[in-house]
């Protein structure tokens, strides 16, 4: 399970800023890449805070939000990718 988890974190390692550098206009590839790191930096911090406070009142909630927040994301992804494709 952990070596599955290590190809999944090392592979969106790579593919995140490569999207990012192939969608940015090449003057803006700088703040792409600033905007990321901003991005994973709040995700990680209030990620991982709401985990753990969900956690410490039980468990399953800790699940049930990173469920959510998954379905959002994905649903987010999707509308971006529905919108870009647009003409």
């Amino acid at each position: 399970m952990a070596f599955t988890l290590g190809i999944a974190v090392a592979a969106t390692e790579v593919f995140e800023p490569t999207i990012i550098s192939k969608l940015m206009p090449e003057e803006a590839v700088g703040s792409g890449m600033g905007l990321l790191t901003f991005g994973r930096s709040v995700g990680v911090f209030l990620g991982n805070t709401i985990m753990g406070a969900l956690y410490q009142v039980h468990y399953s909630y800790a699940y049930y939000f990173a469920s959510a927040s998954s379905l959002i994301s994905f649903a987010i992804a999707l509308l971006l990718i529905m919108r870009m494709r647009q003409p």
